[in-house]
């Protein structure tokens, strides 16, 4: 029982230090929050995140001592950072792992940043121009907002869905989720969103000369989106609206008017699709008007536009071939780390085979060492049980046959005298005359069944041990009543070791019948010397105890 209880121990040591090894300090938590919030501030500021190197650490923190949240959050700023810098595969690596991580049942799922996180993810397929796994996450983007009740948020990526339509050459599709868009902004009072998602409706209305509801949504996208200042300029970044106008007065036969905004889009000439369009826009007014010279003109530009355009969508698809190649080396990258994973779990695997070998050594030579212990006291016990009754049986042999001579009576003599000399060896101060006057005691049945305890190494039963007591009372009354006497509380150990002491049992075999290893009965019986007898030490508390 008690090697078990210090097996457990052990085992509960180790788990101690295994999780005490894994904590880390509050100052190295609050920098880490400090950091990632940065991160997240820098994203929500459009700062550049390229150069936030922290995020590696950052990230192995939180994937071993995070929350759930925590990782999402980590994940998803690491993916910001390779984002900016150009690194679309590793991008939506990261963005992914953020996503898988949620439990989007549980009802502490954050929605409204997984909405963000697959809104990233759709703007990057966007670039890349592939409308299908675009459509995918914009969808997905639309439910986490759903899920989170930010219906905003929601019809913002409806609208982009009408961009991915667009882009997959699906025109009707575009304008009419562009027209559910405008309805939805315009049902939450976001008349100014509502205003600018008409862009796509317009151009598709003048593709398919519908020139009265062009005029009605051109009026609205001037006066309410926000997009276009008192003197007609257009925010930046939005100038293409005036092919848009230029196209609408040009099929109104307002010439004039067309010529102004394409000829004002021409005048942003940092964008190649504004001169593009412009000239485009121009040559053909200049058809119609047979300005044979005007046409070749502008014909020349646009063509010179059209190819330097031509040029830089080779260049994006070198690009793309590029982020296909990146994407290849990050394979390569993420199959050496996998590589490198398996042979550290090969180590740690070897660690603990040889862990467990050590320990079963240990165990095997502890168990070996405390079988020999066992059978020494075992031996003990057994020799000292032995020679008391050989002496017992002597002092019989001798009151019985005194009268048989003088030679016997020598003989016999002899032998208790040798008896006593080893009954000397197990116990110390050995009161010879007191042996001899309680040997009916020695005999008793309940005294021998307790040195054969002590022989075997088992312990007595609640019934064994109540007998005992009240033999001793009955033979010895004088002695408990002298314990009383002496105005001590005694536990019922503490009475037991006295009476044990009291009737001749050695503390080898006082530890084994109360369960205790040596120390500890010494150190009992040097606490009963001092309780009773005011006397320190335990080398004493025999000669003590028999005096009572």
């Amino acid at each position: 029982m008690r090697t078990k209880h210090r097996l457990y121990t052990l085992v509960v040591a180790f788990m101690v230090a295994a999780t005490l090894s894994s904590c880390v300090s509050p100052g190295e938590r609050k920098r880490m929050s400090e950091l990632l919030t940065k991160a997240e501030k820098m994203n929500s500021d459009y700062v550049s995140m390229k150069n936030a190197v922290f995020m590696d650490s950052v990230l192995r923190f939180y994937d071993s001592h995070g929350t759930e949240e925590e990782r999402i959050r980590a994940n998803y700023m690491q993916g910001c950072v390779y984002r900016d810098k150009g690194n679309s595969p590793t991008a939506l690596e990261y963005y992914m792992k953020a996503v898988n991580l949620a439990d989007t049942t549980s009802n502490n799922c954050n929605y409204e940043l997984l909405g963000r996180i697959y809104a990233q993810m759709a703007e990057l397929f966007h670039k890349q121009r592939y409308p299908k796994k675009e459509l995918e996450m914009w969808n997905n983007a639309i439910t986490m907002a759903r899920n989170a009740k930010d219906t905003l948020m929601a019809v913002h990526c409806l609208g982009r869905i009408a961009s991915t339509y667009r882009l997959a050459g699906n025109k009707e599709k575009s304008a009419d989720i562009s027209k559910k868009t405008y309805k939805a902004f315009k049902a939450l009072g976001e008349d100014a969103l509502a205003a600018s998602e008409l862009a796509t409706t317009i151009s598709y209305n003048l593709e398919r000369n519908a020139l009265d509801e062009s005029k009605c949504e051109i009026d609205e996208y001037v006066s309410k989106s926000g997009l276009v200042d008192k003197n007609g300029n257009m925010k930046k970044g939005c100038e293409l609206f005036y092919y848009c106008l230029g196209e609408y007065y040009h099929k109104s036969c307002n010439i004039d008017s067309a010529l102004y905004y394409y000829r004002k889009l021409v005048s942003y000439d940092k964008e190649i699709m504004n001169l593009e369009n412009g000239y485009k826009g121009l040559m053909e007014v200049y058809m119609d008007l047979h300005q044979a010279d005007s046409v070749v003109k502008y014909a020349r530009l646009y063509a010179d536009a059209n190819d330097t355009a031509n040029i830089r969508n080779s260049a994006k698809e070198v690009g793309r071939t590029q982020s296909l190649y990146d994407y290849s080396s990050h394979q390569q990258e993420a199959l050496k780390k996998s590589k490198e994973v398996q042979n550290l779990w090969r180590i740690l695997f070897f660690c603990f085979v040889a862990s467990v070998l050590v320990l079963g050594t240990i165990y095997t030579f502890y168990i070996k060492y405390r079988k020999k212990v066992l059978a020494e006291k075992r031996e003990l016990n057994s020799k000292y049980a032995l020679a008391l009754h050989d002496y017992n049986e002597a002092l019989a042999e001798y009151k019985k046959y005194k009268e048989n001579g003088a030679s016997y009576e020598a003989s016999l003599l002899e032998k208790i005298g040798e008896l006593e000399k080893d009954l000397s060896m197990y116990r110390d101060n050995l009161d010879v005359d007191r042996l001899a006057w309680e040997q009916n005691l020695q005999k008793h049945q309940i005294v021998t069944i307790m040195h054969s305890h002590a022989s075997k190494l088992t312990q007595p039963t609640t019934a064994e041990w109540s007998a005992l007591i009240d033999v001793v009372g009955n033979h010895l009354p004088d002695f408990l009543v002298s314990l009383e006497a002496t105005s001590v509380h005694l536990t019922d150990d503490e009475l037991r070791v006295c009476v044990l002491t009291r009737i001749g049992f050695v503390p080898s075999e006082i530890a084994v019948l109360m369960d205790m290893t040596k120390q500890n009965v010494t150190n009992l019986r040097s606490r009963l010397n001092k309780k009773i007898f005011n006397e320190a030490g335990a080398r004493t508390f025999t000669h003590n105890i028999s005096k009572l």
